[in-house]
Protein backbone atom coordinates (compact mmCIF):
# COMPACT_ATOMS: atom_id res chain seq x y z
CA UNK A 1 0.00 0.00 0.00
CA UNK A 2 1.62 3.28 -1.03
CA UNK A 3 2.41 6.53 1.94
CA UNK A 4 -0.74 8.53 0.15
CA UNK A 5 -3.34 5.58 -0.17
CA UNK A 6 -2.78 5.09 4.06
CA UNK A 7 -2.73 8.43 4.71
CA UNK A 8 -6.31 8.72 2.67
CA UNK A 9 -7.02 5.74 4.79
CA UNK A 10 -6.19 6.97 7.74
CA UNK A 11 -7.98 10.54 7.04
CA UNK A 12 -11.42 8.87 6.04
CA UNK A 13 -11.36 6.52 9.37
CA UNK A 14 -10.64 10.03 11.48
CA UNK A 15 -13.32 11.53 9.86
CA UNK A 16 -15.95 8.73 9.85
CA UNK A 17 -14.89 8.30 13.98
CA UNK A 18 -15.29 12.08 14.21
CA UNK A 19 -18.74 12.19 12.81
CA UNK A 20 -19.97 9.32 14.57
CA UNK A 21 -18.63 11.15 17.71
CA UNK A 22 -20.86 13.83 16.92
CA UNK A 23 -23.89 12.40 17.85
CA UNK A 24 -26.71 14.43 20.10
CA UNK A 25 -26.23 14.59 23.48
CA UNK A 26 -29.43 11.59 23.81
CA UNK A 27 -28.08 8.10 25.53
CA UNK A 28 -28.68 5.05 22.89
CA UNK A 29 -28.11 2.40 25.46
CA UNK A 30 -31.12 3.50 27.47
CA UNK A 31 -34.36 2.73 26.12
CA UNK A 32 -37.30 5.81 25.72
CA UNK A 33 -39.02 6.12 28.52
CA UNK A 34 -42.37 5.72 26.47
CA UNK A 35 -45.86 4.06 28.34
CA UNK A 36 -45.19 2.57 31.95
CA UNK A 37 -46.41 -0.64 33.21
CA UNK A 38 -48.01 0.28 35.93
CA UNK A 39 -51.71 1.71 36.82
CA UNK A 40 -52.60 5.66 36.21
CA UNK A 41 -53.93 6.79 38.99
CA UNK A 42 -57.89 6.97 38.53
CA UNK A 43 -59.89 5.24 35.95
CA UNK A 44 -60.39 8.41 33.71
CA UNK A 45 -56.92 8.83 33.28
CA UNK A 46 -56.08 5.04 32.61
CA UNK A 47 -58.95 4.69 29.93
CA UNK A 48 -56.94 4.95 26.50
CA UNK A 49 -53.66 5.97 28.02
CA UNK A 50 -50.35 4.48 26.56
CA UNK A 51 -49.11 1.20 28.14
CA UNK A 52 -46.91 -2.13 28.29
CA UNK A 53 -46.96 -4.89 29.47
CA UNK A 54 -49.33 -7.43 30.74
CA UNK A 55 -50.75 -5.01 33.46
CA UNK A 56 -54.49 -5.11 35.27
CA UNK A 57 -55.38 -2.37 36.95
CA UNK A 58 -58.45 -2.51 39.42
CA UNK A 59 -60.48 1.10 40.71
CA UNK A 60 -63.06 1.27 43.19
CA UNK A 61 -65.14 4.22 42.48
CA UNK A 62 -68.23 5.40 44.35
CA UNK A 63 -72.27 4.71 43.73
CA UNK A 64 -74.52 5.87 45.71
CA UNK A 65 -73.94 3.71 48.45
CA UNK A 66 -71.96 0.81 47.41
CA UNK A 67 -68.85 1.30 45.39
CA UNK A 68 -68.62 -0.49 42.08
CA UNK A 69 -65.12 -1.61 40.59
CA UNK A 70 -63.84 -0.56 36.94
CA UNK A 71 -61.11 -2.78 35.35
CA UNK A 72 -58.67 -1.64 33.29
CA UNK A 73 -56.36 -4.02 31.07
CA UNK A 74 -53.45 -2.67 28.93
CA UNK A 75 -54.31 -4.21 25.59
CA UNK A 76 -52.54 -3.66 22.22
CA UNK A 77 -50.48 -0.89 23.88
CA UNK A 78 -53.48 1.05 25.42
CA UNK A 79 -55.72 0.78 28.48
CA UNK A 80 -59.20 -1.01 27.85
CA UNK A 81 -61.13 -0.28 30.86
CA UNK A 82 -64.71 -1.64 31.95
CA UNK A 83 -67.21 -0.30 34.85
CA UNK A 84 -69.24 -1.63 36.96
CA UNK A 85 -72.27 -2.13 34.66
CA UNK A 86 -69.47 -3.90 31.98
CA UNK A 87 -69.20 -1.16 29.55
CA UNK A 88 -66.44 0.32 27.85
CA UNK A 89 -65.13 3.52 29.80
CA UNK A 90 -64.23 5.92 27.13
CA UNK A 91 -60.64 7.69 26.83
CA UNK A 92 -61.20 10.16 29.62
CA UNK A 93 -64.37 9.29 30.65
CA UNK A 94 -65.67 8.14 34.52
CA UNK A 95 -67.24 5.02 34.64
CA UNK A 96 -71.58 4.26 35.01
CA UNK A 97 -72.76 2.69 38.24
CA UNK A 98 -74.69 -0.36 37.64
CA UNK A 99 -77.86 -0.60 39.92
CA UNK A 100 -77.71 -3.12 43.49
CA UNK A 101 -80.36 -5.21 43.47
CA UNK A 102 -81.54 -5.01 47.04
CA UNK A 103 -79.65 -8.20 48.86
CA UNK A 104 -81.71 -11.49 48.10
CA UNK A 105 -84.31 -13.14 50.95
CA UNK A 106 -81.97 -15.89 51.16
CA UNK A 107 -78.67 -14.19 51.65
CA UNK A 108 -76.78 -15.09 55.46
CA UNK A 109 -76.81 -12.55 58.12
CA UNK A 110 -73.06 -11.23 57.62
CA UNK A 111 -70.24 -12.07 55.25
CA UNK A 112 -68.48 -14.87 57.37
CA UNK A 113 -71.98 -16.75 58.05
CA UNK A 114 -72.11 -16.90 53.89
CA UNK A 115 -69.07 -18.06 53.13
CA UNK A 116 -68.80 -21.56 51.57
CA UNK A 117 -71.89 -22.18 52.91
CA UNK A 118 -74.66 -23.65 50.63
CA UNK A 119 -76.88 -21.32 48.68
CA UNK A 120 -80.05 -21.48 46.66
CA UNK A 121 -80.82 -20.15 44.05
CA UNK A 122 -77.70 -20.07 42.20
CA UNK A 123 -76.42 -16.98 40.58
CA UNK A 124 -77.63 -14.84 43.36
CA UNK A 125 -75.41 -12.44 44.94
CA UNK A 126 -75.41 -10.75 48.74
CA UNK A 127 -73.80 -7.74 49.58
CA UNK A 128 -71.90 -6.77 52.96
CA UNK A 129 -70.49 -3.73 54.04
CA UNK A 130 -66.41 -3.68 53.63
CA UNK A 131 -63.55 -1.71 54.61
CA UNK A 132 -63.13 2.16 54.37
CA UNK A 133 -60.05 2.81 53.00
CA UNK A 134 -57.44 5.93 53.10
CA UNK A 135 -59.69 7.39 49.55
CA UNK A 136 -63.01 7.46 51.55
CA UNK A 137 -64.44 4.94 49.90
CA UNK A 138 -66.30 1.65 51.55
CA UNK A 139 -65.44 -1.40 49.79
CA UNK A 140 -68.03 -3.95 49.01
CA UNK A 141 -68.22 -7.69 50.10
CA UNK A 142 -70.12 -9.59 47.75
CA UNK A 143 -71.15 -13.47 47.55
CA UNK A 144 -72.07 -14.91 44.87
CA UNK A 145 -73.84 -18.68 44.97
CA UNK A 146 -71.79 -20.67 42.62
CA UNK A 147 -71.51 -24.02 41.88
CA UNK A 148 -69.79 -26.44 44.02
CA UNK A 149 -66.60 -28.08 43.94
CA UNK A 150 -68.23 -30.98 45.81
CA UNK A 151 -71.83 -33.43 45.74
CA UNK A 152 -72.88 -30.43 48.25
CA UNK A 153 -74.65 -28.53 45.50
CA UNK A 154 -73.94 -24.83 44.82
CA UNK A 155 -72.18 -22.44 47.97
CA UNK A 156 -71.77 -19.07 48.72
CA UNK A 157 -68.39 -17.32 47.20
CA UNK A 158 -67.37 -14.05 48.23
CA UNK A 159 -65.19 -11.64 47.34
CA UNK A 160 -63.30 -9.16 49.33
CA UNK A 161 -61.70 -6.51 47.75
CA UNK A 162 -58.59 -5.00 49.68
CA UNK A 163 -57.64 -1.35 50.05
CA UNK A 164 -55.14 0.01 47.13
CA UNK A 165 -51.71 0.94 48.45
CA UNK A 166 -51.17 4.76 48.59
Amino acid sequence: MSLSRAGLLVASLLALSSAVACSSDKDLTQPDAGPTPYCPTTVDKAAGAACTGNVRCDYHYACETFAQQAVCHCVGGKFTCTDGTNAEVPAGGQPACAPVKPPAATCPANLAAAQGQSCTPLGSSCYYPGVTCADGLMRTNTCTCKPGTTDAGSVWGCEVPICPVQ
